[in-house]
């Protein structure tokens, strides 16, 4: 369920702006990953299936290629589905071993840090090493590039900050108190959804 919800919005308002002439989609979409992977750590996720949650989300850009019939490793599928995994792997890397920081606000917003610029960091080497893929991000010269990096951090701290606030005030965020059937249910109509929205964003 929790990698579902991420995977939709990644389809859905990732997909809306990617069609801005700007290039914020990933400032915008990694932060709201972060905070989706901080609520599965709350609901009791250990590291394996903390980032299991991030691959089953990057599944959901694998839809592109039956829909619109590109390559199946076509770069708009690949570099998404590369940043996604690579959000899983540095948070769970960072909450196994930072895991008591996350008692605390300031704790919480400390181990953000580094998050982004890792994250982003790890999908430019697996991009540029695998895929022969340069990012925009790395030819907007020293300036760009910081600016680029330090508004993905700042962001992401105020995700995590956010999420934390929502998963300690709003119990109905507990995926445990969900009887098995409506998380099937859920998770199938997210499925569903993320089919047709994206079949009408192209």
């Amino acid at each position: 369920l929790i990698g579902s919800v991420w995977g939709f919005l990644e389809a859905t308002l990732g997909g809306l702006l990617h069609l801005s002439p700007l290039p914020i989609a990933g400032r915008i979409m990694a932060p709201i990953g972060f905070a989706i992977l901080f609520w599965g750590m709350k609901n009791g996720l250990n590291t394996r299936q903390i980032f299991c949650v991030s691959v089953l989300a990057a599944t959901f850009k694998f839809f592109d290629p039956f829909l619109f019939h590109m390559p199946f490793f076509h770069i708009r599928v690949i570099n998404p589905a590369n940043a996604i995994i690579m959000q899983g792997l540095c948070f769970a890397v960072v909450s196994h071993i930072f895991k008591k920081l996350f008692a605390s606000w300031q704790g919480t917003a400390l181990v953000a840090i580094p998050l982004y610029p890792v994250s982003w960091g790890l999908f430019c080497l697996i991009s540029l090493q695998a895929f022969h893929n340069e990012p925009g991000a790395l030819a907007a010269g020293v300036t760009g590039l910081m600016s680029y990096l330090a508004i993905g951090t700042a962001l992401t701290v105020a995700a995590l900050s956010l999420a934390r606030l929502w998963t300690v005030r709003a119990h109905y965020l507990d995926v445990a108190r969900l009887s098995i059937p409506i998380r099937v249910g859920v998770t199938s109509i997210l499925v569903v959804l993320t089919f047709i929205a994206r079949a009408v964003l192209g």
